[in-house]
């Protein structure tokens, strides 16, 4: 059965599910459905990101590293979700980090920690690919570039199944 494509954003998940499906060595079971999704949602109010959403719902890779969508009661999905926070907060907390757009460093560290948390509150919230890749959250964006996120350092990665958008310069997922 094909799969029917309506936008940009599933064309680009549909193909970067397709190569990964072509490596060969890594299990890929069925596909996340609608209600699967609509679960996700109610447990953590987000929305994948078109190329994401479309790339579950050609088949859900399986295995370490993988998150398990179906299982939205898991606590590795929590945790998953609130490691790229929590490691800025780790790193805001045990050493040097503040970005100068958050304004003078408080002194005291719980009083960082306070200004940091309201600084990332308005950050996108980043959803687990494969281990600590991620792809920002968003019903009808596509395009980013997988990030590779550990504390407060994120690096655009490429791998084989990512590639270069035709539509933008950052790498996408494809």
């Amino acid at each position: 059965m094909e799969l029917v494509v309506n936008t940009d954003g599933a064309r680009l998940g549909v193909e970067a599910a397709r190569r990964l499906a072509a490596v060969g060595r890594i299990p890929i079971g069925r596909p996340v459905t609608d209600a699967e999704f609509a679960r996700v949602h109610d447990a953590f109010r987000f929305e994948f990101a078109e190329d994401h959403r479309a790339f579950l719902a050609v088949g859900l890779p399986e295995g370490a590293g993988w998150p398990n969508w179906r299982d939205v009661s898991t606590d590795r999905i929590r945790t998953s979700l609130r490691w790229p926070i929590d490691g800025v907060l780790s790193d805001v907390s045990n050493s040097a980090f503040w970005p100068n757009d958050w304004g003078q460093r408080p002194a005291s560290r719980v009083e960082a920690l306070a200004v940091a948390r309201q600084a990332l509150a308005t950050a996108p919230q980043m959803v687990p690919v494969f281990g600590h890749r991620y792809l920002p959250a968003g019903r009808g964006t596509f395009g980013h570039p997988v990030m590779s996120i550990y504390q407060a350092t994120s690096i655009a990665t490429a791998q084989i199944w990512w590639t270069t958008s035709t539509r933008s310069s950052a790498p996408a997922l494809v």
